[in-house]
């Protein structure tokens, strides 16, 4: 695919700290060389990124891919990585995973081994699509969380997450959380008139902190992005989610509201 857009060249240079080089990058004849004698998965994804640097049509000139910090920090960079992410690892491919496995990250990261990409680059890609809730560790680096790029330490996953799982990934060991309990969901209401009766109830009981109308806008704000609402394809998930995230509302922490919320995501799926 590539040698549709560029001439791809091995070129095994002595300079152990960059893996790739792309040259006249938005010209007529770009060219993209790449060393051969590393790791091949590391390999296949550098010249992912390479090929974004030519195909992304902002970038000019030449450019090389270092293995320092410099390239998480370039925009350039950042968005050839991006690229290169996006063409192995599908993000909808990817969602489906999910969806296949009920979220189930064991299954997931072992599907993902398909793509022949770096364990770095797939728990990035898969950190990517999910919302706020999971964390990830490979071997003894520091942990991914989803969505969040603040530093956690494992000892303090093990002692504040459920226990997720651990799979071999290409060799390495990978270890997930859940930063969140499986609740168990009440009983679904019998229509809208009975959940309009709890919903009332529940402002009521907030002492005027909610109005229905807030509370309705507080789940939807939640539950409305992409990645979010992708939960709802397993129902005690994505109730087991929205408790977590509400866990900050005490005047939301009653069975009434329980009972609404699960009809509530039942009528969003």
């Amino acid at each position: 695919m590539v040698s549709h857009y560029a001439t791809l060249e091995e070129a095994n240079w002595p300079f152990t700290g960059v893996d790739g080089l792309s040259i006249d990058c938005g010209g007529l004849e770009p060219k993209i060389f790449f060393r051969s004698d590393v790791d091949r998965l590391r390999t296949r994804f550098t010249i992912a990124h390479e090929l974004g640097h030519v195909m992304l049509a902002w970038h000019f000139g030449d450019s090389e891919c270092l293995l320092d910090k410099s390239n998480q920090t370039d925009p350039r960079e950042v968005e050839a990585n991006a690229f290169a992410a996006e063409l192995l690892m599908p993000e909808v491919w990817v969602a489906d995973l999910m969806t296949e496995h009920k979220f189930d990250m064991t299954k997931v990261l072992s599907a993902l081994g398909e793509a022949e990409t770096s364990v770095t680059a797939s728990l990035i890609a898969l950190s990517s699509v999910l919302p706020v809730g999971w964390a990830f560790q490979m071997n003894n680096a520091d942990p991914i969380l989803s969505q969040e790029r603040r530093v956690i330490r494992r000892r303090e996953l093990d002692a504040t997450c459920h226990p997720g799982g651990v799979v071999t990934l290409h060799g390495q060991t990978v270890r997930w959380w859940r930063r969140f309990r499986r609740e168990v969901m009440p009983e679904l209401l019998s229509g809208r008139a009975e959940a309009d009766e709890k919903l009332m109830r529940v402002a009521e009981m907030s002492g005027n902190a909610f109005t229905a109308h807030q509370l309705h806008s507080k789940i939807a704000g939640l539950m409305g992005s992409q990645k979010t609402r992708r939960l709802l394809a397993v129902p005690e998930l994505a109730y087991s989610y929205a408790k977590w995230r509400l866990l900050t509302e005490s005047a939301l922490q009653t069975t009434e509201f329980d009972s609404w919320l699960r009809w509530k995501l039942a009528d969003f799926s």
